[in-house]
């Protein structure tokens, strides 16, 4: 489940598929977002994940719609 604030969704395994309601707008509601920077995590687990879409971002992280769970890095 979200540790950084996020909203109920789906909890994450391989092959999950989150859908976001937008607007696309990377750090605020109704946008997914994946990280660059996994240290920086405050989740116990980390997952490899593929942002599909418009993706917006900066250098920490990115943003989409729609996040495919890849798997778990363990």
């Amino acid at each position: 489940m979200p540790s950084n604030g996020g909203k109920k969704i789906e909890a994450a395994a391989p092959g999950v598929i989150h859908t976001a309601p937008g607007p696309l707008n990377l750090c605020n509601y109704g946008t997914l977002h994946a990280t660059h920077l996994p240290p920086r995590w405050r989740g116990e687990r980390w997952w490899i994940v593929a942002m599909i879409g418009e993706i917006v971002g900066d250098e920490k992280k990115l943003g989409a719609l729609k996040r495919e769970i890849i798997g778990e890095c363990l």
